[in-house]
């Protein structure tokens, strides 16, 4: 029995508005460089320049072989920009979309149908992009939360391979002993992707077929754990050791133990100064942003939450124009061990996250992108892909390859392949962004005044309302 869907603004009158635009309104103005042999695809991404570099070199490989040219447009603001060039009527023919606006882009997407290699992709992967035997998109990367441990702080603890935590008692005992008067034992992020894996491990969820289940025993066990660490002072959250995530007090020394997602932590890590270093207020580690030139309008687009309205899809900086370079991962991962979540009393599944290649509905190059999304999920495009990125790769055969040459990183992609969709344990988006607010209300209050049934309390009520 399919899980209720919480009431979410419809946009079914977007959808048929952008869609009559795309049939009816002008096409994309052919590009100079347009081959006799095939079209030119547009693609927009995100990600660093560096990763774009290393997608730039696979693009071209294709290029050769299939006579057709792609730009790829490495986006500022991906959601922002993909939702004003379909306002547009002129979507990118290949993009990247997050795994989790799936449900806002429905019936702008142009369902990819059977794919080749689909046997070979990650099953908890595959499951949230497809759609009967259609899928929907094909996953691009892979990420999901591990437990990284500070091999000093470790040792400094007399800590052995023996103590490393597999069980949320053993979590609890070994984040006591490495908390000192310097570092917390443990960080976690107060939200349903970091902290509400506890409720899934505890058999817990927000909604299932039966309703709105928030204020469950299985939930309360999970929060109780959490308020107890925190009371004791072995768990910390990030708001506490003045951090801006977990990853980043882990990365600064300001936690023993963390849970974090591959990609927030090697970015935590390059941004972190050396212990020598004062941090520059004025430099920053993210790829340059272009202001915006012009103002457009993207009320007839997808709607995409906290976007600057004002931001221009057009003002991209070309993929083609970037040197930079990409940090090395097995440096940044220098001392740092990453293993599986401790278990719950139900699993020890952790949430997996995915972006995926989309192309546009009704597109005139649909053929030559699903072609171009064969080519760049294949085994040795993946691997390459990763090498460049703090992601892992999204079939079963290049996962194995990459863990085989990334040791620092196989705890992520094992995650990966035994975790589990957040929507799909926990419930809908809306769900899990009203857990959101609850366990930022949790990690608000004072050491011995989280009341955690309370808390339960108020979310059950606010889920049963969004059901009506």
């Amino acid at each position: 029995m399919p899980i209720p869907r919480i009431a979410t603004v419809s946009v079914a009158a977007l959808a048929a508005l952008t869609l009559a635009a795309c049939q009816g309104g002008p096409s994309p103005d052919p590009t100079s460089s347009e081959p006799a042999s095939g079209p030119s695809l547009r693609m927009l991404v995100d990600g660093t320049p560096a990763e774009v570099d290393v997608l730039q070199t696979q693009v071209d490989a294709w290029s050769e072989t299939s006579g057709s040219d792609v730009r790829i447009v490495l986006a500022s603001d991906l959601e922002q920009q993909l939702a004003e060039s379909f306002a547009n009527a002129n979507p990118p023919d290949v993009f990247a979309l997050p795994t989790t606006s799936l449900e806002r882009y429905e019936g702008y997407l142009e369902p990819y149908g059977r794919f080749a290699d689909a046997g070979d992709i990650v099953p908890s992967l595959l499951d949230v992009v497809s759609d009967g035997s259609e899928l929907q998109c094909v996953p691009r990367s892979a990420d999901a939360t591990t437990l990284a441990i500070s091999e000093q702080a470790w040792a400094d603890a007399g800590l052995t391979d023996a103590d490393v935590p597999t069980t949320w008692e053993q979590l609890e005992t070994i984040a006591g002993a490495l908390t000192t008067d310097d570092a917390a034992g443990l960080a976690i992020d107060p939200d349903a992707e970091h902290l509400g894996a506890l409720l899934a491990q505890a058999g817990g969820a927000l909604v299932d077929e039966s309703g709105a289940v928030a204020d469950s025993p299985e939930n309360a066990s999970a929060l109780d754990l959490a308020v107890r660490m925190h009371d004791a002072g072995a768990l910390a959250w990030p708001s506490d050791l003045g951090a801006s995530s977990a990853a980043a007090a882990f990365a600064t020394g300001e936690a023993a133990m963390a849970y974090v997602d591959l990609g927030d932590l090697l970015a935590a890590e390059a941004a972190a100064p050396a212990p020598s270093e004062t941090p520059d207020p004025t430099s920053s580690d993210e790829p340059e942003r272009i202001e915006p030139t012009e103002t457009l309008d993207a009320s007839d687009a997808p709607e995409s939450e906290g976007v600057d309205e004002s931001a221009d899809p057009s003002a991209s900086p070309d993929a083609s124009a970037s040197t930079d370079s990409a940090p090395d991962a097995a440096a940044l991962l220098d001392g740092v061990r990453l293993v599986p979540l401790p278990a719950g009393p139900a699993n020890a599944a952790a949430f997996a996250s995915s972006s995926c290649w989309a192309i546009p509905a009704d597109t005139r190059t649909g053929d030559e992108a699903r072609d171009l999304i064969a080519f760049l999920t294949q085994a040795g495009q993946q691997v390459e892909l990763a090498d460049a990125t703090g992601t892992v790769p999204v079939t079963t055969t290049a996962g194995a390859t990459f863990a085989e040459q990334h040791p620092e990183r196989a705890a992520v992609v094992a995650a990966v392949a035994g975790g589990a969709d957040m929507a799909t344990v926990l419930g809908p988006a809306e769900a899990t962004d009203a857990l959101d607010e609850t366990l930022a209300t949790l990690a608000s209050a004072e050491p011995g005044e989280a009341d955690v049934a309370a808390l339960l309390a108020d979310l059950q009520t606010r889920l049963e309302q969004q059901l009506e």
